[in-house]
């Protein structure tokens, strides 16, 4: 995402690691998500919609952050 400009996407369509497993790469730690939806949020339109595939722990984190509040 990091060769993505600013404001680009209409859609974000993630599968992030769901944190479930003991791979290196499966990492859901709040570091490394705070650094992935960063870009996310960098690269979505304002208007643009961002769906994500995930655990239900990954749901309640994604769910509870200030960034994913609903602005009417």
């Amino acid at each position: 995402m990091k060769r993505l400009a600013d404001d680009s996407a209409d859609l974000v369509l993630m599968d992030p690691p769901y944190g479930c497993t003991t791979n290196q790469w499966d990492d859901a730690s709040d570091d490394f998500c705070a650094a992935w939806l960063a870009e996310v949020l960098r690269v979505a339109k304002p208007t643009a919609a961002i769906v994500s595939f995930c655990g239900y722990r990954l749901f309640f984190s994604l769910a509870t952050r200030p960034e994913f509040k609903h602005r009417w």
